[in-house]
């Protein structure tokens, strides 16, 4: 049934009543006291060694050194794989009965 209107008063009355129960609360467990509880671990502060200046800088370099390293070894395996794809597909094609230095 659509109401018409926007007032209250030219809304349609109800016609049964409404029964409103009360609703208990659910019954939760006690919260233990916090004597009751045990006791916690009392643990020595965090502490850590200030590094000095030269040892950052060493730890620094060290691992720049190990990157650069890497990245020199990456590269040379990568021109390496490329060199042998190249001579694989120049056998190839000199197999097959063409000379590609004669294009140049």
């Amino acid at each position: 049934m659509l109401l018409q209107g926007s007032k209250a008063t030219e809304r349609p009355q109800r016609t049964t009543g409404v029964i409103v129960t009360p609703v208990e609360p659910a019954h939760e467990p006690a919260v233990p006291q916090p004597e009751l509880l045990e006791k916690a671990h009392v643990y020595p502060p965090l502490t850590w060694p200030k590094p000095t200046v030269g040892q950052v800088l060493a730890e620094g370099l060290g691992g720049m050194s190990k990157t650069v390293l890497i990245l020199l070894i990456f590269g040379a395996v990568l021109i390496g794989t490329a060199m042998g794809a190249a001579l694989v597909l120049s056998g190839i094609i000199h197999g097959l009965g063409f000379d590609p230095a004669g294009g140049y």
